[in-house]
């Protein structure tokens, strides 16, 4: 049988969508502050935006130490005074990152529900954005459906015990107004009993000279 969809989360696929946009929103003004800060032709990958995440950017900062200090090098500098230049060097772009890493985690982790975002940014030439037909992947991922007869079968069996049940209820409410169940669990026990033997339910002896 053809699969068949039964629910898909919004709030979830929102959710999903809204921290995808947000991570690229971000990674978009790293990649510029990296450009202006390292040089223009800086390429952030998905890599480097997970350890800026989970570090602090500390692969981005070596990196650029290790050039920068080839530099001082070239340019005769040692000892105490590339020490010093490495240390501002070192301080100020670790400042930048630390910033940039509060600011990807404001809104929470870029996993959410088990789903990692940042596989569904594209980076390019032009910057980073949400992939095409991202909405899709995310809606499949907070979609639930049955596959099978026996999931039908049981998806319809429990459609059908909601609608008996809902009907009890509209039917307590009309002849006893006053009753209010504070939890489901009271409702059920008012009406049923489960037997742990037999592994069935059965209906509650009630004064029906109430109704």
């Amino acid at each position: 049988m053809e699969k068949i969809l039964i629910s898909t989360n919004e709030s979830k696929v929102n959710d999903t969508l809204s921290q995808c946009q947000h991570i690229a929103l971000v990674a978009n003004e790293l990649n510029s502050q990296l450009k202006s800060d390292i040089d223009k032709s800086f390429k952030l990958t998905p890599e480097l935006v997970k350890d800026v995440i989970k570090t602090g950017g500390k692969q981005i900062v070596q990196s650029y130490r290790d050039d920068q200090s080839k530099k001082l090098d070239k340019a005769g500098l040692s000892g105490k005074i590339k020490s010093n230049m490495l240390q501002t060097i070192d301080c100020d772009i670790s400042d930048d990152l630390l910033g940039f890493q509060r600011k990807f985690t404001e809104r929470g982790s870029y996993i959410i529900y088990g789903l990692d975002v940042i596989q569904y940014l594209s980076f390019t030439e032009n910057g980073i954005s949400v992939n095409e037909g991202v909405l899709k992947a995310i809606n499949e991922m907070h979609s639930v459906y049955v596959e099978t007869p026996e999931q039908l079968a049981l998806y319809n069996s429990q459609q059908a015990a909601v609608k008996a049940l809902n009907e009890l209820r509209e039917v307590t409410r009309k002849q006893l107004p006053h009753v209010f169940f504070r939890s489901s669990m009271e409702f059920y026990s008012s009406y049923f009993e489960y037997n742990v033997q037999d592994e069935a339910v059965s209906a509650r002896a009630i004064n029906y000279g109430l109704f």
